[in-house]
């Protein structure tokens, strides 16, 4: 596998909806996350 692709959701709002806080994009031996609220380049 090239890369990989991990999330993790949060209750947001009104009850049921959900957003991602935290996205992990894994590459062999790196990792990148992306958090909620950051910028991202």
């Amino acid at each position: 596998t090239f890369f990989k692709v991990l999330a993790k959701n949060e209750e947001w709002g009104p009850k049921g909806l959900t957003c991602l806080s935290k996205i992990h994009v894994v590459l062999s031996e790196t990792t990148i996350t992306l958090l909620k609220g950051r910028h991202t380049l």
